[in-house]
């Protein structure tokens, strides 16, 4: 600009030389008016750039060696330097400057002002910290250029740069680099956490595309497929899966993963097997997981193993199963009992009658009866046995003992072709059972070995010591604590896994037809039950039977206190008065006639209140026979609890077809269990009545 006023001035000059016309002059000095202008707005305009951009403008005069400032250098320096001004590099204003420049950041600024003065560089940009009156370090940006040269040998004259407070921009650069490098050490710890729990999940986990190609896999898949993280990754899911064995089950996973893929949530149960072959029960699900446009982007797998729960499943449904059949079986044996001893009673009758009149035709007919109803006395008993209703005598019993001394009769029902062994232990707990139950028991195991092994094998008997704590306790549904673990152990055929859940049904037999009532093993099933014990069975085809036998460790004995011994009363020859109390119309009059024809007095009652009645009245009475279960409100129980503080010195006989659970209650009182024979019944009445008479 001022090169083009130069030019207009010498215009000037020469039109006064040539014409000396004012024209040329006006001419002129319009021009140079309207370059002055334009100067001013060009100068106008840098400055508002300037201003906009918030930078501050110096000049380096190599050859004056000093430097301009222009106004904005103060505001910029924070008043350490001068504005709109010249000053010289040794003015202590500048030094004081340079001193303040950090240390670290001195050696950049004079290596590229160095490059411009050995004429190697035209420009620079640099950028440094200086420490500002109030110990503050502030971050300045400078660029510059080269704009003037000495004439001849082409070395920089004069040097334009400008200056930038970035102090905030730079802050703000560190305050974001700090929370970069928080949310990064936060998000390495989220993931550390999310691989630590990924890793160590019991659950077999993986993410999946979704089109199913595998992306992460847990350890436990891995382990469960058997295969590495190389061997996984980046494979479809059903490559590798237990359903890759089967096109069926691939084209199922695959529909379900379709599904998912669309944004379902897919759950199912699954039976597959592991690396090892071992089937497991698995919950399988697939969860889809969106983004933030709904859109789903990856799928989560998981399998939690679900076998420990099944099984406990299966085994509360089996149970469940045992206890309702239980309950029906032991309802039916009481009903049958009932019939049962309608029929011993009047056969028993019958008998004598044709004993009396000489007819053998119908002695012979009676006693095909009366055998027939011996089988099925013994059928009920088994179903009582089951049902755990049976009536149990228990006593402190060496298990060990009892096993030795009927090992001659285990071999004979073992038969020849079976060796029986026995190993017990030596310092093996009693039991508190009831012995006849427990040898019933330990036959019917034996029985059931031999049949399992029919060209012969080996029976062992093991009894030991078992302390059960609380997980084996829970898993066996006994209470935990100390038991005799009697073991029956075959090499025998096995059973099938098919039928092991539903060995200890009654009726249940895997035997030809005719060679078993399928109640032998219902019947151990009750015993060990109703002992507060328990039976368990391990077995596989072809490689033998474990019948294994929990039965509880008897308490230690209380002694008893001493007693004064009474000399024996007198024995009154008068006869007896007794109450029978019988719902059963055909057995109330069997028990009648049995007893009168025995010479006892005889009254009856088919139900409580005609019970009561006679009871609370004057009527002379010895001996009362109630049964049990009696229709109404009140049972055969309460009538004999009413009995007892209404006549202290009665003896009382109960008699029923249940036994268990329907009979707490009934200690201290004398029991007949249905079905009895008129001999029974006279007997265990006699023995009453001699205890009556005796006081």
């Amino acid at each position: 600009m001022r090169r083009l006023m130069r030019s207009l001035l010498d215009r000037v000059a020469r039109g006064r030389a040539d014409d000396g016309t004012d024209a040329a002059l006006r001419e002129a000095v319009a021009s140079a008016e309207s370059a002055r202008r334009a100067l001013a707005e060009a100068e106008a305009r840098l400055r508002l750039s300037l201003a906009a951009v918030d930078v501050s403008v110096y000049e380096i005069d190599l050859a004056g060696d000093r430097v301009w400032f222009d106004h904005r250098a103060t505001t910029l320096s924070r008043g350490l330097l001068p504005s709109d001004t010249w000053l010289s590099r040794s003015d202590p204003r500048w030094c004081e400057w340079l001193e303040r420049i950090h240390p670290d950041d001195r050696e950049q600024r004079q290596t590229q002002l160095r490059a411009i003065l050995d004429g190697t560089a035209e420009s620079f940009a640099f950028t440094y910290r200086f420490r500002d009156p109030d110990n503050v370090w502030r971050w300045l940006v400078h660029r510059g250029a080269v704009v003037a040269h000495v004439p001849g040998t082409g070395g920089p004259l004069r040097i334009v740069a400008v200056a930038r407070d970035a102090t905030e921009q730079y802050d703000r650069a560190a305050a974001l680099e700090r929370k970069v490098a928080e949310r990064t050490v936060a998000l390495e710890e989220r993931e550390r956490r999310y691989r630590g729990i990924f890793e160590s999940a019991f659950q077999l986990t993986a993410l999946l595309s979704r089109d199913g190609v595998v992306l992460e896999l847990n350890r436990a898949a891995l382990q469960f497929h058997g295969l590495t993280e190389c061997e996984a990754i980046g494979r479809p899911a059903w490559e590798f899966g237990p359903w890759a064995r089967s096109p069926r089950a691939v084209a199922a996973f695959k529909a379900r993963l379709a599904r998912a893929a669309a944004g379902e949530f897919v759950r199912y149960e699954t039976c597959q097997p592991d690396a090892s072959g071992r089937r497991l029960n698995f919950d399988f699900s697939l969860k889809p997981i969106f983004d933030e446009a709904g859109k789903v982007t990856l799928l989560v797998a998981e399998a939690r193993d679900i076998t420990d729960r099944a099984g406990l499943q299966a085994q509360l449904v089996q149970a469940q199963k045992m206890e309702v059949v239980g309950q029906l079986t032991g309802g039916v044996a009481h009903d049958f009992n009932n019939l049962l001893q309608a029929l011993v009673g009047n056969l028993d009758l019958i008998r004598r009658l044709g004993e009396s009149t000489g007819d053998e035709r119908l002695q012979h007919l009676t006693a095909n009866a009366q055998r027939a109803a011996a089988r099925g006395t013994r059928l009920t008993r088994q179903l009582l046995a089951f049902s755990r209703r049976q009536q149990l005598r228990s006593e402190r019993v060496d298990v060990c003992r009892l096993t030795g001394g009927m090992i001659e009769l285990l071999r004979r029902a073992a038969g020849e072709t079976v060796d029986l062994d026995l190993s017990v232990a030596s310092d093996v707990w009693l039991c508190q059972i009831d012995p006849t139950q427990f040898e019933t028991t330990l036959l019917n195991l034996v029985i059931n070995a031999r049949d399992a092994m029919p060209e012969g094998g080996t029976v062992r008997i093991v009894a030991d010591k078992a302390e059960l704590g609380a997980e084996e306790a829970h898993r066996l549904e006994v209470p935990p604590g100390d038991y005799v673990r009697v073991d029956v152990i075959d090499s025998g055929c096995g059973i099938a896994p098919q039928d092991l859940a539903r060995l200890f049904e009654p009726f249940f037999t895997t035997k030809e037809s005719g060679k078993g009532s399928g109640l032998g093993l219902a019947m151990v099933h009750g015993f060990a039950r109703q002992s507060g014990g328990t039976v368990t069975v391990t077995s596989e085809p072809g490689c033998g039977t474990t019948f294994s036998l929990y039965l509880p460790r008897a308490a230690e004995p209380v002694a008893p206190e001493p007693t004064r011994p009474q000399a024996p009363p007198a024995v009154r020859a008068e006869r007896h008065d007794v109450l029978v109390v019988e719902d059963d119309v055909e057995v109330r009059e069997a028990m009648q006639f049995a007893l009168s024809d025995a010479g006892y007095s005889v009254r009856t009652a088919g139900e409580a209140d005609a019970a009561l009645a006679v009871l609370m009245s004057d009527t002379p009475l010895d001996l009362l026979v109630c049964d049990v279960t009696l229709p109404g409100s009140m049972d055969g129980l309460e009538i004999a609890a009413i009995a007892r503080r209404r006549r202290p010195d009665l003896r009382i006989l109960l008699a029923s077809g249940y036994g268990g659970e329907e009979l707490h209650g009934a200690e201290g009182f004398d029991m007949l269990a249905k079905p009895f024979s008129q001999a029974e019944l006279l007997l265990r009445v006699a023995q009453a009545c001699a205890r009556v008479a005796a006081g």
